[in-house]
């Protein structure tokens, strides 16, 4: 059915949805080959890929290697040095904007700041923001900027998901990080937080001293609850922080400012805690309880596959609660950690580990490389140094993908179409247009807009990975809410069935279905944009002509 049928069976209700067609569309599958094409006898046809090591280099002074040559390096995968077939140099940023970049392109960094704002001291937090405004200003297109969030209370959040670095897209970014909002007041235990009033008397600082050690008890309690748990989130949401990078494609600069985990929450299992007024320090008796570290290895684990350059920021550097702690993820993660109170020195040393980016590429047999291989860039150069994610990236096969990434990858196909394929890293197999037909349906006071699949024969008899996916969006905005996400697992597609998508009262939503042939990665996908009638008053209500 055409967009314009579409538009027309839209006029039915008194609100609007625009088809958002994939460009460019793909209404069918290309035709199998024919016999000409076919290998000789007894040949094997062999899938070779061209796969791109991303690095950064530093001369013996630690100032950025701008004028780096292809026969000084040397790049080492798995262990063994490999021969690369292309060299090319990142554009520096600062450096003059390129004058168009298409939707969705993958050159240029991709710079993800993440935000812990749970232990992140309300002066470190200021310094960070410092920090991350000064990086902002130097990118230029086709560079892309996203902004995180860890807050205890709430979660990991997305403010801004990859935006060009444009004018507009800068503005975005400074703005997102400017609104953020310290929250490690709520992780200082003080003395009298929580107390029960039966504790309290007329005794020094209101408390009986026959009552003192009971009451420090219960703050101790109450404090080393809320700090564990604040830690166990921070774990989980670390591993949905690393599915979000892994699926991002191009050179991956991720940032994270944190003045990290109390060392003593994670290697012994105690939290530390003052009373207001007092200098000394309670540790809580925790054998019970085991120390964190074990929490922290798997999320690393998946941020190290993440193919990113990782950079851990303590803009707290006085601070040594969270140093150890700190070191061990750096080490973890093949990062690198910057360890300073002094907004400006963390901005030169960022700034400086970041310039000079170079990407080299080698073709290798599909079968003869793992999906995340352990890659090390050296340099034939006296003291200069290469910095290369600590992991190679490679497309990965749909049945390979973690649950994270798999909800991360429809989302981002339903929000942005085929554009989210140059914003991501993907996954292996072909992407076509789902076909069909597109109704609008009244129930009582409920609205509705029905789509029927008209499956394309090249499914056949073949199960599909079904997802019925919506998204709450603002206008001019890049972040989305996932309002549901309904999978249903290798289903028999049946000709003639309906889904179906409430229309909003108010704002706008989009609605995306999705079909996914868990053995070969192919994909068909329809989405939509559904308006509340505020949006458009205009609309006629009669029939279509």
């Amino acid at each position: 059915m055409s967009q314009a049928r579409e538009r027309a069976a839209a006029l039915l209700l008194p609100l609007t949805f625009l088809a958002l067609a994939a460009s460019p569309p793909a209404l069918a599958a290309p035709a199998p080959m024919g016999e000409a094409s076919l290998p000789w006898a007894g040949s094997e046809q062999v899938e070779v890929e061209l796969r791109t090591v991303p690095f950064f280099a530093v001369d013996a002074d630690g100032a950025p290697l701008l004028d780096l040559r292809a026969d000084e390096v040397e790049v080492w995968v798995n262990g063994a040095p490999t021969a690369f077939d292309t060299f090319d140099a990142l554009p520096a940023p600062g450096a003059a904007a390129v004058t168009r970049v298409e939707a969705g392109s993958p050159a240029g960094r991709q710079l993800i700041l993440l935000f812990d704002l749970g232990f992140t001291s309300v002066n470190g937090v200021r310094r960070s923001q410092q920090v991350a405004r000064e990086l902002i200003s130097r990118l230029t297109p086709p560079d892309r900027i996203s902004v995180i969030a860890n807050e205890p209370a709430v979660g990991m959040r997305v403010d801004l998901g990859p935006t060009l670095a444009d004018a507009a897209g800068k503005a975005k970014a400074v703005a997102s990080v400017d609104a953020l909002i310290p929250k490690s007041d709520r992780l200082i235990p003080h003395a009298d937080l929580g107390l029960p009033p039966i504790l309290l008397g007329a005794g020094r600082n209101g408390i009986p001293t026959e009552q003192a050690h009971n009451a420090y008890a219960e703050v101790a309690a109450l404090a080393r609850a809320e700090y564990l748990s604040a830690v166990n989130v921070l774990t989980a949401n670390l591993e949905t922080f690393a599915g979000f990078v892994h699926q991002l494609s191009g050179t991956k600069v991720v940032v994270s400012f944190s003045s990290g985990v109390d060392d003593e929450a994670i290697f012994e299992g105690t939290v530390p805690f003052k009373g207001v007024g007092s200098t000394d320090a309670y540790l809580v008796d925790t054998r019970r309880f085991d120390p964190k570290v074990e929490r922290f290895e798997k999320p690393l684990a998946a941020l190290a596959d993440a193919g990113a350059h990782i950079v851990f920021v303590n803009p707290d550097g006085t601070r040594s609660a969270g140093r150890n702690g700190l070191a061990y993820m750096r080490q973890r993660t093949g990062g690198l950690l910057l360890d300073n109170a002094d907004a400006r020195w963390l901005s030169q040393r960022l700034t400086a580990a970041t310039t000079a980016g170079y990407m080299v590429g080698y073709y290798a047999d599909s079968k003869a490389l793992d999906a995340n291989a352990t890659v090390e860039v050296r340099l034939r150069r006296n003291g200069a140094r290469a910095w290369a994610p600590a992991r190679l990236v490679t497309r990965t096969a749909y049945r390979t993908l973690a649950p994270t990434e798999t909800r991360l990858l429809i989302a981002q196909l339903v929000q942005h179409g085929l554009a989210a394929q140059a914003l991501t890293a993907g996954g292996k197999g072909r992407i076509f247009e789902l076909p069909g037909k597109v109704a609008g349906l009244r129930e009582a006071e409920a609205r509705w807009l029905v789509f029927e699949p008209a499956w394309p024969d090249e499914i056949g008899a073949q199960p599909v990975d079904l997802y019925d996916v919506l998204l709450a969006v603002e206008p001019g905005a890049s972040r989305a809410e996932i309002v549901r996400f309904d999978r249903q697992e290798a289903i028999q597609p049946v000709a003639g069935a309906r889904l179906r998508a409430a229309m909003p009262q108010a704002g706008a939503l989009i609605w995306g279905v999705v079909a996914v042939e868990p053995a070969t990665g192919t994909t068909y996908f329809r989405r939509f944009m559904l308006e509340a009638p505020a949006a458009h008053p205009a609309v006629a209500t009669g029939p279509s002509r």
